[in-house]
């Protein structure tokens, strides 16, 4: 029943760009309000998948819950606000987005980062409940604690790069932004939408 109002709002917003499909590939401020929009629908079927009881008897405790989690903050709620402040910077400082073309590098480098991120939690998460259930012909645990982790140890090397490069590109959009407020070039008038969230 929660994936009901939850993908209403998120279909909501991908149907605002009816006719405007073609925008995707030009304007990156889109690009992050339908990833981040994307994002939101994955992580709100995510969570009800989590909570069925023979799937929460594998995942409970392991890297998948945090990664559902950061799926959802980092991909949805990130974001959705970079785009906002995308489109709020030129209305506030009365200036141009200093580079158009960073902007999309940041898009690119902190999407693959996400993604490297999230799906290197789901796999550990999976492959640690996995490993954590298996019992041999006594009862006894298959693996040791610390045979899990080394397992796990690639998948955490993933984890570290993703999270960097998601880093890396927080950093783009923060000097982005400040470079905005200081040297953008000076708009003759406030930017006028021509089309639904368009900036």
């Amino acid at each position: 029943v929660l994936i009901l109002p939850s993908w209403g709002s998120a279909i909501n917003m991908l149907l605002t760009m009816k006719g405007e499909w073609q925008q995707l590939q030009s304007n990156t401020l889109i690009k992050f309000m339908i990833l981040a929009s994307t994002f939101y629908m994955l992580s709100t079927i995510e969570g009800p998948i989590q909570s069925i009881k023979s799937v929460n008897a594998i995942a409970h405790f392991t890297d998948w819950i945090p990664g559902h989690v950061h799926d959802g903050t980092l991909g949805w709620v990130v974001f959705m606000i970079m785009a906002a402040l995308y489109h709020m910077a030129p209305r506030m400082y009365g200036r141009e987005i200093y580079s158009k073309s960073l902007m999309d590098t940041q898009f690119w480098l902190q999407t693959t980062g996400i993604v490297l991120y999230f799906t290197s939690m789901w796999i550990a998460g999976i492959t640690q409940g996995m490993m954590w259930r298996a019992y041999d012909e006594y009862g006894s645990l298959v693996y040791s604690f610390i045979d899990t982790v080394n397992v796990l140890k690639p998948y955490y090397t993933i984890r570290a790069v993703g999270g960097l490069l998601y880093l890396i590109g927080f950093f783009m959009f923060a000097y982005n932004m400040y470079k905005t407020a200081t040297a953008g070039r000076v708009l003759d008038k406030e930017p006028i939408n021509a089309t639904p969230v368009a900036a």
